[in-house]
């Protein structure tokens, strides 16, 4: 089989005394569509960020094609990653919050592009070129001039989204892309993501719409108590669920 291109080895994290990942293992391999479905408090959230950095790791590893994310070999042990190092191989992950996290007082434009400035080092100029056709491309090319609040609580997620993509990103990772949207705006970050599984994209997603894990989905990972208790294709998983956590679960939400 092909190497992943992440792969997570007997994570731990702990708050204080709270262990919120236990010895998690997964690989990733490019082009997977992962969902990770849990209660509020199992460690999803936690998971997706320990992978990108903005958590420090306790135990175990996270590879991203071959080099070590947070916690890397250091003489006989290991050491936790400067912010300089993390900087540089965030750029290479997406990450989608729950809560959009734009800056306020900049324009959508502006929002896009300023990655491009601070970590690719590109001129405003070329930063904002790029940036614009992100934004066509997700469908808001007349809201380049918009403040985030003068946007809907979709059209600001897809903003999030081209900010993302417009690094290049060989991974996105998505917190509940949907969840603090009005459910008529939920169909457009929805419409975003599909269209980001037909181009290939590397998914890893934090979500309720069981829907679009059914459909688009090559694993499901459910997760309880910080650790993986059940994974496999989308389909199986939610059609004939292992565990009786798994079933309280679902009969929770819609599937």
């Amino acid at each position: 089989m092909a190497t992943p291109l992440l792969a997570i080895e007997n994570l731990s994290k702990s708050y204080g005394d709270v262990q919120v990942l236990k010895g998690v293992s997964l690989d990733v391999h490019a082009g997977d569509v992962i969902g990770i479905i849990g209660r509020s408090g199992c460690g999803k959230s936690s998971l997706l960020r320990c992978i990108n950095g903005l958590e420090t790791i306790d135990g175990g590893t996270v590879n991203l094609h071959g080099e070590f994310i947070g916690r890397v070999p250091h003489g006989s042990g290991w050491r936790h990653q400067t912010e300089r190092e993390l900087i540089d191989l965030r750029a290479r992950i997406g990450f989608v919050f729950q809560q959009f996290n734009l800056w306020s007082n900049k324009t959508a434009l502006d929002n896009v592009a300023l990655p491009l400035v601070r970590v690719r080092k590109k001129s405003w100029a070329e930063a904002r070129e790029t940036a614009a056709e992100m934004l066509v491309k997700l469908g808001l090319g007349d809201k380049t001039a918009s403040h985030p609040s003068e946007l809907s609580g979709g059209q600001q997620q897809r903003v999030s989204i081209a900010r993302a993509l417009v690094m290049k990103p060989e991974l996105m990772l998505l917190d509940e892309p949907t969840s603090a949207l009005d459910p008529e705006l939920v169909l457009d970050v929805l419409k975003v993501l599909q269209d980001l599984v037909a181009e290939g994209m590397t998914m890893l997603c934090v979500t309720h719409e069981m829907g679009f894990i059914r459909t688009f989905g090559s694993r499901l990972v459910f997760m309880d108590g910080g650790e993986i208790v059940e994974t496999g294709d989308p389909r199986d998983v939610l059609s004939a669920p292992k565990t009786e956590r798994l079933r309280s679960l679902l009969g929770t939400i819609q599937h």
